[in-house]
């Protein structure tokens, strides 16, 4: 089972790919749910992480432009493609949830 370090360690890895050889988050999300079998929780756990990176470090080298007299002020409004986990865990995890489901619909047995 995955530590939370371990969910952040890979956010952190999705972020970096994204920045540095602009690979797309919901495609190397999907990747990441399929190798380590996330659940849906554990996928948006990761996309928080990336997609909080990635503004960070996008912010850092955001254009400085005047804003209301504040000649030192960042442009804050930052735009990128961000890591879906609704997206990606829909299709990811929908086996795991229809074998899921259709446990809970059955009675309970008894030995």
């Amino acid at each position: 089972m995955l530590q939370p370090s371990d969910l952040q360690r890979l956010g952190v890895q999705l972020s970096q790919d994204f920045l540095e050889k602009g690979a797309p988050m919901d495609i190397g999300l999907r990747k990441i749910a399929s190798q380590h079998s996330l659940n849906i929780d554990q996928l948006h756990r990761v996309a928080e992480t990336a997609n909080t990176r990635t503004h960070l470090e996008i912010l850092k080298t955001a254009s400085y432009k005047p804003y209301n007299g504040i000649d030192d002020a960042p442009e804050t409004y930052v735009r990128f493609p961000l890591a879906d986990a609704s997206k990606v865990g829909s299709k990811a995890n929908s086996a795991l949830q229809k074998e899921a489901s259709s446990h809970y619909s059955l009675p309970p047995e008894r030995d």
